[in-house]
């Protein structure tokens, strides 16, 4: 992918994964990506990225190892993030927002809020010597030099202990496999693309919102006849959805849509549509004979993410008479929602 022109790498991606059935409009790119993404930035399966809070890996951000020097991976790592910028795909990224600053040329900024993601007490320290007394940076730096623009080394004093802290923040956040990182991003993308953007609209773009508004989720969705707000499947599985944890509910979303992430604009613009699935005339979903309520208690919800072009996300839902039956169904759909294409 390194040696493909900017020209290629912005053709739309289209997935098809072996022996599963599917047209990919949106949803089995997101798939694949976040899949990628999976095993690409998480630091027990690869050396370029290392955990900022070991204690809690299942929620810390993720940076670059100082000790690694695959400044390759680095590159293809930044492509594949401009490539699912690109195609749309939301994904799960757990990069700190300096990242994004730094891709936008604007970080971190003086005060050292997006350095603190990485790093609090190296943050803080920074902040203290912009802001130190003489005696205070005399005794912090003693021995210290900047390098100044015309290449020469001087004693760190408080006129410019600025660009001494510039250089120890860019020293410390890994300046070499970061830069692999922007150039494989900027194979992509024109690097004037995003000048108007802020490092936090550039977040939402790429990982979407992070607030999770379930009800705006309810009030937005569309359903197709018979179905609608007031019929009694509907008002069951609205129940039976936020009776959900918090964790359910998002394997709902990738369920439905492929990502567990908010799209810009919240949830109320994720495009749900809830179809009636019909139980089927034959006896095709078993080998013996059963009438139609019996039928009925063997259909699975279905999960689609591919209508209209990625648009439309639909949950095919069983026409089910009995909360038990709801609640029992949709659980198990639901431990599939990690499969790359979700049917019965």
């Amino acid at each position: 992918m390194l040696s493909f022109p900017r020209s290629m790498l912005q053709l739309p991606l289209m997935v098809n994964f072996m022996d599963e059935i599917g047209i990919d409009e949106g949803a089995l790119s997101m798939d694949f990506l976040r899949l990628v993404f999976e095993e690409l930035v998480d630091p027990e399966k690869n050396d370029l990225f290392r955990y900022v809070n070991d204690l809690d890996k299942t929620h810390s951000p993720v940076w670059f190892r100082k000790d690694c020097e695959d400044s390759e991976l680095a590159e293809i790592c930044g492509l594949l993030f401009a490539f699912s910028l690109h195609n749309k795909a939301i994904v799960p990224l757990p990069f700190p927002q300096l990242l994004y600053a730094k891709l936008l040329g604007k970080g971190p900024n003086s005060n050292m809020e997006e350095a603190a993601e990485l790093d609090k007490e190296f943050a803080d320290q920074m902040c203290e010597l912009r802001t130190g007394t003489e005696d205070y940076v005399m005794e912090c730096c003693y021995g210290g030099e900047v390098k100044l623009e015309d290449g020469r080394s001087v004693e760190v004093t408080t006129e410019n202990i600025d660009l001494y802290v510039d250089n120890r923040v860019r020293e410390y956040l890994v300046p070499s496999q970061f830069a692999a990182f922007k150039q494989g991003f900027n194979r992509v993308f024109n690097p004037a693309a995003f000048d108007m953007f802020r490092p936090i609209e550039l977040e939402a773009l790429v990982i979407g919102e992070k607030y999770f508004d379930w009800k705006a989720l309810e009030q937005s969705t569309q359903y197709i006849q018979p179905y609608k707000d007031s019929h009694p499947t509907i008002k069951m599985f609205w129940k039976v959805f936020h009776a959900l944890d918090d964790d359910m509910k998002r394997k709902f979303l990738v369920f439905v849509a492929g990502s567990d992430r908010v799209p810009v604009g919240g949830l109320g613009n994720l495009g749900l549509h809830i179809d009636p699935l019909q139980v089927p005339m034959d006896d095709s979903v078993d080998e013996q004979p059963c009438d139609n309520e019996d039928r009925l208690t063997l259909l699975m919800p279905e999960g689609h993410g591919c209508d209209n072009h990625g648009y439309r996300r639909t949950l095919r839902l069983p026409m089910y008479t009995s909360l038990e039956l709801m609640e029992d169904r949709l659980t198990v759909a639901l431990s599939y929602y990690d499969c790359p294409f979700h049917i019965s």
